[in-house]
């Protein structure tokens, strides 16, 4: 099998000009707020009226559905692949976040950006720590 062109970038700017309501769940969401975790595949949490938005969005991707739209409500989930897998949950009935849940929501945000530093943020933290590392390292003397 030949790896496909999967462009990320495009990947996401496709869902996001689709109007598919879709959400990034799982460890690439939290890749993408900067927490260093090693994932393989993406995984979405889509509204049950945007099946076939979404599928068309991903497709110049060459990703494919391994289920019908129709299929996918029932089922509740499916798979988009080629090289490449995502992992599709289907939201059969969304509720309106309140300002008490977006506060909240907003707050695990930051948490998680003071808990888990950005990669810059670690680099420079090795460099300010090596002098005093190596100063105390038994190989240095």
């Amino acid at each position: 099998m030949q790896a496909s062109e999967f462009d990320e970038a495009e990947f996401f700017r496709a869902i996001v000009a689709s109007g598919a309501r879709a959400l990034l769940i799982g460890r690439r969401a939290l890749v993408a707020l900067g927490i260093p975790v090693l994932t393989a595949d993406y995984d979405f949490w889509i509204h049950i009226d945007d099946i076939a938005a979404f599928n068309a969005a991903v497709e110049a991707q060459g990703l494919g559905p391994s289920r019908t739209p129709e299929e996918a409500r029932g089922r509740g989930r499916y798979v988009l692949e080629n090289d490449e897998r995502v992992d599709v949950l289907v939201a059969r009935s969304v509720l309106p976040l309140g300002e008490l849940e977006e506060e909240e929501s907003r707050a695990l945000i930051r948490w998680f950006r003071r808990r888990y530093p950005t990669p810059a943020e670690r680099l420079a933290y090795v460099r300010r720590a090596y002098p005093r590392w190596h100063a105390t390292s038994p190989t240095s003397r």
